[in-house]
């Protein structure tokens, strides 16, 4: 393509832009994002570079011995989207500043030159191998600042995971939308543990939730901010990351998976397999939005996952370039090669519309009478998107938590709780018997009574083959003048207590005799 050529489609690009979107407060050349309507703020972006050096990333010696010189600690850059104060004369980046994220950190240049050989390899395919256009569309203007002044305040925080071995701007249109909404959004390039592409398996996928995670940490303490806001969401494998993100970090709040491995079909096994996955702490709300048919969606694990409010959107007419910025940058390309605004696919912005309106809902700060699916499809063409909701059931209290509803509430409300999950959900509360038992017993010293007596109850009916549980609920009974139970948890200990592992000798010779000697008294009255 000719640069008089180039020029003239971007004249035609950018008056066509400005006819599609809101001016918004500043740049309004946001060629890519189409329809969408920026916020209240500009989007900034700025790189941070850390060693994290509880990983290598290169080995101490080479193939023969010889000590390698240099850094060792695996390289992370954090690339950081944000609410900013941006001014007229400031020049939104490009989309070549994306492909190279010129770091901070000297040091970290080979390792960006790393990634951007990858990148450009992407481009290259999404662009039809066409290397005119590879050059012509990295000077398209994405909506973002390098380095642009903060917006006053503190913003919830979004940790964004993007595709395996793409690149972190994989929904640049999505993470910029969110930072001029009032939101943080962080991520990491999506690297393996020893190369520039992660392993579709679970050592890959704790690489990448690693990566995450530490990169994180790197935001703490910095003033714009808000740590007791956060949540995740992520792109195909990265939207898999992000549900294992949640699952081993409860300070999310709210999670989103696009076209998530975790609903594909031919990848659930791997969302189910790992160490990562336990359905019982996704206990967060969740927005899962995928293409395809019943043939290539498979929803186990996520009906799994029944302590978290679910949304499950199937996109019309999806492909799988319909989750990820790469068809907005594709779309701005005519066949004829010229830089022009094509018909934009509805999916990607219906998409988009429906995370940015899900975190404003449940991580925004402000109250939304208005539920956020109602807000979400506003102006959308009908059928683009078709979203069902499954209700969250109440999660049992786990052992930690039983005990801490034992002293903030007292022994009846954890009773009451006991009694309830018995009948809804039975065996899901787990409690120690050891420590039901102390806790009993101090009961009973403190002249708590019959609340030591349903502690001593409960326990006895989730331990019925302990000899000592049953000589304790004597005791309790004893307590309260409750003769009768008392003489039936005396039987019960001789009962169980032949088949009883959990004693030795000293304790089983002990509880016999406490039995008997006890079944004699309480007869003869």
């Amino acid at each position: 393509m000719s640069a008089v050529r180039a020029m003239n489609g971007a004249v035609v690009l950018l008056i066509a832009v400005l006819t599609l979107t809101g001016a918004g407060p500043v740049l309004a050349e946001r060629p890519l994002w189409g329809s969408l309507e920026p916020g209240p703020y500009g989007a900034g972006f700025t790189t941070i570079e850390a060693y994290d050096n509880s990983r290598t990333a290169r080995p101490k010696f080479d193939y023969f011995g010889v000590p390698l010189e240099g850094e060792r600690a695996r390289p992370i850059q954090v690339l950081v989207w944000y609410p900013a104060a941006v001014a007229e004369a400031d020049v939104p980046m490009t989309l070549a500043e994306y492909i190279f994220p010129n770091p901070e950190n000297p040091d970290f240049f080979p390792y960006v030159t790393a990634v951007q050989q990858r990148d450009l390899g992407l481009m290259f395919m999404v662009m039809g191998n066409d290397g005119g256009l590879v050059l012509d569309v990295q000077n398209v203007d994405v909506g973002a600042v390098r380095d642009a002044a903060h917006a006053e305040g503190a913003f919830p925080v979004l940790v964004y995971f993007p595709n395996i071995g793409r690149s972190f701007f994989d929904n640049l249109v999505l993470c910029e939308l969110l930072a001029s909404h009032g939101f943080v959004v962080m991520t990491t390039h999506s690297m393996g543990a020893g190369g520039v592409n992660p392993e579709p398996n679970q050592a890959g996928l704790e690489t990448v939730v690693r990566d995450g995670e530490f990169g994180l940490s790197l935001l703490r303490g910095r003033e714009y901010v808000d740590w007791n806001r956060l949540a995740t969401f992520g792109l195909g494998f990265g939207g898999l990351a992000s549900w294992a993100f949640q699952m081993r970090n409860a300070d999310v709040e709210a999670v989103t998976c696009l076209s998530g491995w975790n609903v594909i079909a031919a990848q659930a096994e791997l969302a189910g397999n790992g160490t990562h996955f336990n359905a019982e702490r996704m206990t967060v709300p969740q927005l899962q939005l995928f293409g395809g048919d019943d043939s290539t969606i498979s929803l186990s694990h996520i009906d799994s996952c029944r302590y978290s409010l679910r949304y499950l959107g199937r996109v019309t007419g999806a492909e799988p370039v319909d989750f990820s910025s790469y068809g907005a940058i594709r779309d701005i390309i005519s066949d004829s090669g010229e830089f022009a605004v094509s018909v934009l696919r509805p999916q990607y912005y219906s998409v988009c519309r429906h995370v940015l309106e899900f975190f404003r809902q449940y991580l925004g700060s402000e109250e939304t009478a208005t539920p956020f699916l109602a807000r979400a499809a506003r102006e959308l063409p009908e059928g683009t998107i078709t979203v069902s909701t499954i209700t969250a059931e109440q999660k049992p209290p786990t052992s930690d938590e039983f005990m801490a509803i034992i002293q903030s509430q007292g022994a009846l409300r954890a009773v009451e709780l006991y009694e309830r999950f018995k009948t809804s959900a039975p065996g899901t509360i787990a409690f120690q018997e050891a420590n039901m038992n102390a806790i009993g017993y101090r009961l009973l010293q403190t002249g708590r009574t019959s609340e030591a007596v349903e502690i001593f109850r409960i326990t006895a009916e989730a331990f019925p083959n302990s000899a000592n549980v049953w000589d304790s609920y004597a005791d309790g009974c004893q307590a309260v003048g409750d003769t009768e139970q008392a003489i039936a948890c005396y039987r019960k200990v001789l009962e169980v207590l032949p088949t009883d592992q959990a004693v030795n000798d000293q304790l089983r010779t002990t509880l016999q005799q406490n039995a008997e000697q006890g079944l004699e008294r309480l007869q003869s009255q």
